[in-house]
């Protein structure tokens, strides 16, 4: 499944869910599209991710806007 995402550069892509979840994780992605509407990251719920699935140098306190 494609899923639309603005990235915090401003551009845009279709990106497969796998990929979102480690888009996520590092931090680049300020929004994407959920069949309900558009999800602002830091803003908006999302799923967890485990602890372990963060790289070690990602702060998550420094990318939630």
């Amino acid at each position: 499944m494609m899923i639309q995402v603005f990235y915090k550069t401003g551009t845009h892509d279709m990106v497969k869910t796998e990929t979102l979840n480690n888009l996520l994780v590092t931090g680049v992605i300020d929004q994407f599209k959920r069949a309900t509407g558009w999800v602002k990251v830091g803003r908006d719920r999302i799923r967890n991710i485990p602890e372990d699935k963060y790289p070690e140098s990602f702060d998550r306190r420094h990318h939630a806007d």
